[in-house]
Formats: structure tokens, C-alpha cells, sequence
């Protein structure tokens, strides 16, 4: 990752923050962002490239803290696996969160969304492992104005070519 960071600084023509001032200064922010963006959108490629390879694979995790761009990386890896052949079922960790009164806090008394256990870890096993098994599950929806997890209605079964997309 070290080595590929360099090579993308060398790329788009930035080592420094002075150097980034100085392209912005200059009329090269568009520039900056499309060859960035396209350097991320190649790496993606690359991923679901492998992905596709690698026979039997029925998930694919992607983490990181709020905000991070998962669901943005989930969305554009879907469209790399789509390319490949893969349909891509993507699934969000925040529809498993608990209900709010069970949610634990931070030390401040603040809930903790970035918890592990603000999940509902048991239903998010149980539903896996129910589709790894190809039983159909039904996925619950969280009602974020509620505080409260509610069953969406919608039905899930895994098929041959598909692929859980679970960002969290």
C-alpha cells in the first residue's frame, strides 16, 4: 500500500500539501479529481477482478468508520462485479443495528453506533448462515426516526451467481 501510494503521488504529480495548494491555485482541481477517481475506480476493478476468479466466493466485507466512503466503494464494487458477471446482493450493517434502548453508549452517555455490539450480532449469524445454507431469509430494515428495527419485507435467497455485498 506504501509503495502504491507513492506510485499514485508520482501519478497525479503531489507529494506535499504545498504541492496540492499549488495545483489548486493553478485551475488543476478538476484534473486532480478525475485522475484520483480514476485510479481508485481501476484499483476496484482490480478487486472484483480477483473476486471473480476466485471461485465460491459469496461474501465480501467492506468496513470502516462512518463516513468513510463504504458505501460508495460497495456501490462502484458492485458495478465492477456486475461487469465481471457477478450480481452483487448488497446488504448494510445499519439495518442489524439494535434497537435504541438496547444500543450501548460511549463514556460521554452518547450512543455508540460504531460498536460491534450496537449490532444485532445473532440475527446477523443466523441470517448468514441461512443464506450460505440457500434458505431464504427475510432482511430487517432500521427505522433510524424510530430508534426501533423493523422487518423490510424484503426476501433474500442466494442463486448461483450472486454475491453478498455487506458494508458496516
Amino acid at each position: 500500500i506504501f509503495k502504491e501510494h507513492h506510485r499514485w503521488q508520482d501519478i497525479i504529480g503531489l507529494r506535499t500539501i504545498g504541492d496540492l495548494n499549488g495545483a489548486i491555485t493553478h485551475g488543476y482541481s478538476s484534473q486532480l479529481i478525475q485522475v484520483s477517481e480514476a485510479l481508485q475506480e481501476k484499483k476496484i476493478g482490480k478487486i472484483a477482478d480477483e473476486i471473480a476468479q476466485r471461485k465460491g466466493i459469496k461474501l465480501v466485507l467492506i468496513a470502516g468508520p462512518s463516513s468513510s466512503g463504504k458505501t460508495t466503494t460497495c456501490k462502484r464494487l458492485s458495478v465492477q462485479l456486475a461487469v465481471n458477471g457477478i450480481k452483487p446482493i448488497g446488504i448494510s450493517l445499519d439495518d442489524y443495528f439494535l434497537d435504541r434502548d438496547k444500543t450501548p453508549r460511549d463514556e460521554k452517555g452518547d450512543y455508540d453506533f460504531e460498536h460491534i455490539h450496537a449490532l444485532n450480532l445473532p440475527l446477523l449469524n443466523e441470517q448468514l448462515t441461512a443464506l450460505f445454507e440457500g434458505r431464504e431469509v427475510e432482511l430487517p430494515r432500521y427505522n433510524f426516526q424510530k430508534g426501533k428495527s423493523e422487518w423490510s419485507g424484503k426476501k433474500l435467497m442466494l442463486k448461483g451467481n450472486e454475491v453478498l455485498v455487506v458494508e458496516g
